[in-house]
């Protein structure tokens, strides 16, 4: 949310943004700055419980889908890479469950 709050139990993450369907890589970090999962990705065709919209301004994390030790964490963030390998993080999430 605009407070930089995830709750799983709210429903899937949406990450809003431009360009986006030139994202190759989304990955998760927690506060500690640990991997907890990353996700290949081709926009025209996503892995199951990952969508983007035609315009390619949001990407939908299934509440699924996202890592575990993602969840709980009062500093995670989520990186976007794109096909040329340029990196975009999110500022800090607190994340629960």
């Amino acid at each position: 949310d605009a407070n930089g709050t995830y709750d799983k139990s709210d429903g899937d993450l949406v990450i809003n943004g431009t360009n986006l369907r030139g994202v190759r890589t989304i990955a998760f970090y927690s506060g500690a700055g640990l991997n907890d999962g990353n996700f290949t990705v081709d926009p025209l065709n996503p892995p199951a419980g990952i969508s983007f919209n035609a315009a390619g301004t949001q990407i939908v994390v299934g509440s699924t889908v996202l890592p575990a030790g993602w969840i709980g964490e009062g500093n995670a963030t989520v990186s976007v890479v794109s096909v040329a390998g340029h990196d975009t993080n999110s500022t800090s999430i607190q994340t629960q469950e």
